[in-house]
């Protein structure tokens, strides 16, 4: 795989856009960054020139196709156009579910035993119990205004008194989930 990097004017950026997607990148990183080079801003305290970084990783056989869309779509002839930068990469590895992206190497595949005994366990998804004790919260609250203003009794105590024990009832929840 190749890591592309272009630093390209701020203005070309939707140029340049439209030419990835018609060579077909599939998604690219985009920043706004600050620098001088070739080109600088004489007339700035610290001669910086407000640019934009695209960085693309691509498989080996695109990448020649992504250089020449984006010197294509940036260039303008003047000074301060950019560069392009292209770089090897030994591995891409995706955070969602640990799986490497195939590269041009053969072993590019799902992580070893002994990788994945090192990464980080993934998230349990979504907590339903905890969902529903969000809306019993809201509905203790409805409750709680309703009942004050026909018992003319404090509100403040009333929904104090319910989050409390909706709040006990969560810890206890919780301590009995983990275990601890």
């Amino acid at each position: 795989m190749k890591k592309i990097t272009a630093i390209i004017g701020s203005g070309m950026l939707e140029a340049v856009e439209g030419a990835l997607q018609r060579v077909g990148i599939p998604g690219i990183s985009v920043s706004a960054v600050k620098g001088y080079g070739e080109y600088a801003n004489f007339f700035s305290h610290d001669w910086m020139v407000k640019h934009t970084k695209i960085e693309i990783f691509a498989h080996d056989e695109q990448a020649d196709a992504i250089v020449q869309a984006i010197m294509v779509a940036a260039r303008t002839g003047g000074a301060g156009d950019g560069i392009v930068a292209v770089q090897p990469v030994d591995t891409v590895q995706r955070i969602r579910d640990a799986e490497r992206l195939p590269s041009s190497s053969p072993q590019a595949s799902k992580p070893s035993a002994a990788e994945q005994s090192e990464s980080p366990p993934k998230a349990s998804g979504t907590n339903v119990l905890g969902n529903w004790l969000g809306v019993l919260t809201a509905a203790m609250l409805v409750v709680a205004v309703f009942v004050s203003v026909q018992h003319r009794l404090h509100f403040l105590t009333a929904a104090l008194v319910g989050l409390l024990l909706l709040y006990a009832a969560v810890g206890l929840w919780n301590y009995t989930r983990k275990g601890t």
